[in-house]
């Protein structure tokens, strides 16, 4: 598809204008023209290119620099120090979060253009799996529901977020996940594996039904995403209790079990 070049270097003023913008290391320089119906930036990297880039590859994160981004990654460069104040999707980095680490990925506390901060490991930032702090998702599936807007939309609520939803984009949540998956050395207690990007923090007791519970590291377990699913099509969603757990982790639990929570009647 050709790009039709226009004859100013003028953003059209129905066109969000990004010249002056900062994405990664591309500054924007000035709009140059459209592709189809996107947008093309001219861009200067921090390491001096000049490239032209879409709108809309600069704004969700994909595009964030010359291609010499990924070159200091691939050779071990110390690109960490850089990353602050680097806006990657809707995330900007604040600042490194001293002595922690995921693996062997060192680990950035960033704030949402929602406002939520979300800690994230470098990888993830630079290979564009982590740019919000979750609400990106939600405004991609809304955007996929064109007919069914806000007020329209069967399951509308007159905008109010729910209260669990609230809690589980929190920093607090977001420190109680990474507690757990901490403890329990980023691995699956039912089938002990460690599948990159695929944990989740489970509930024992549920996240509805014991609200008292909801930030209490005892009350937490780490499953990958195919256990976790076949645990709820076992037992359900509600009324969960730690016998249930214990039985579905059989032997893998008892240590976990000696450690933190001592199996009872769900009590």
């Amino acid at each position: 598809m050709s790009t039709i070049f226009s004859q100013s270097t003028e953003c059209p003023t129905e066109l969000l204008n990004l010249t002056g913008h900062q994405y990664g290391k591309l500054s924007v320089l000035n709009f140059v023209g459209l592709e189809g119906r996107q947008t093309k930036w001219k861009c200067r990297c921090d390491c001096g290119n000049i490239i032209l880039a879409k709108g809309i590859y600069l704004r969700d994160g994909h595009r964030r620099s010359c291609g010499c981004l990924r070159k200091e990654v691939r050779l071990g460069k110390g690109y960490p120090k850089k990353l602050v104040g680097n806006i990657f999707g809707r995330l900007k980095v604040l600042e490194l979060v001293p002595g922690k680490r995921r693996h062997t990925n060192v680990v950035w506390l960033c704030q949402c253009e929602c406002g939520n901060l979300k800690e994230a490991v470098s990888t993830d930032l630079l290979q564009g799996h982590t740019m919000s702090c979750g609400c990106l998702k939600i405004s991609q599936a809304t955007a996929r529901l064109p007919r069914f807007h806000k007020e329209n939309h069967p399951a509308w609520k007159g905008g109010i977020t729910p209260e669990h939803e609230l809690i589980r984009n929190s920093h607090r949540y977001m420190e109680w996940r990474t507690t757990v998956f901490e403890r329990d050395g980023y691995m699956c207690l039912a089938c002990l594996t460690s599948p990159s990007n695929q944990l989740i923090a489970h509930h024992i007791e549920c996240f509805s039904e014991y609200p008292e519970k909801r930030f209490d590291t005892k009350n937490g377990a780490t499953l990958c995403v195919c256990c976790h699913k076949n645990f709820h099509d076992l037992y359900g969603y509600t009324k969960n209790t730690i016998n249930q757990f214990y039985y579905f982790t059989g032997k893998s639990f008892f240590h976990h079990a000696q450690k933190e929570v001592i199996p009872g009647n769900g009590g």
